[in-house]
C-alpha cells in the first residue's frame, strides 16, 4: 500500500514545485521544497511512531522527506526554460517517486 502513498506524495511535491515557479526569492524555496519537506517529515514521524516494530530507521524518513521534494524542485527549475508545464509536472513527479522508492528500498537493505 505504500506505493499509493508514494504516488500521491510525488504528485503533491511536483505540483508544489510547479506552483512555486510563479514566486520569487525565498517564497519559491519555501513553497517548492521546504513546505512539502516539512509535511513529509510530519507524516513520516507519524508513520514511524505507529509501527509496532521499528523496522525502518527514523533517519530514512527524514532523508527521504528532504530529498524527494528537493528532487522535484530541482527538476522543475531545470526544465522550466526547456519544456511545458505538463511535462515538468510529470517529470518532477516521476523523479520524486523514484527518490522515495530508492530511499525506501535502501532502508530495508541489510
Amino acid at each position: 500500500m505504500y506505493w499509493i502513498a508514494f504516488a500521491i506524495l510525488s504528485a503533491f511535491c511536483a505540483l508544489a514545485a510547479e506552483y512555486s515557479l510563479r514566486r520569487t526569492g525565498v517564497s519559491r524555496i519555501v513553497l517548492g521544497w521546504l513546505g512539502p519537506a516539512a509535511l513529509l517529515i510530519v507524516l513520516g514521524l507519524q508513520d514511524w511512531a505507529r509501527q509496532p516494530v521499528k523496522e525502518t530507521p527514523l533517519n530514512a524518513y527524514v532523508v527521504g522527506a528532504v530529498l524527494a521534494p528537493g528532487a522535484a524542485f530541482a527538476a522543475v527549475l531545470y526544465l522550466k526554460p526547456r519544456t511545458g508545464q505538463l511535462f515538468r509536472c510529470v517529470a518532477a513527479g516521476l523523479l520524486c517517486c523514484v527518490v522515495l522508492l530508492a530511499g525506501a528500498l535502501a532502508s530495508f537493505s541489510p
